[in-house]
């Protein structure tokens, strides 16, 4: 089931992606985990916020404000 209100913080081989539930595109790609997390933080406050490790489990589940 996909939800429109989650964003997933994923590993890619290049770094980090930000994507929103759903889609098949990153919204943007980060050196870090940490970059991605912080800008997760303040520009989609919005949305539950999924952090994956790099195996794709999560590690950490940030809900919305």
């Amino acid at each position: 089931m996909v939800n429109s209100n989650r964003v997933h913080i994923v590993s890619s081989g290049d770094g980090w992606r930000v994507k929103r539930e759903g889609n098949i595109r990153a919204t943007k790609t980060f050196a870090t985990k940490k970059e991605a997390i912080r800008y997760t933080g303040t520009t989609m406050s919005s949305y539950d916020i999924v952090v994956h490790r790099k195996d794709a489990s999560i590690s950490r589940w940030i809900k919305k404000k």
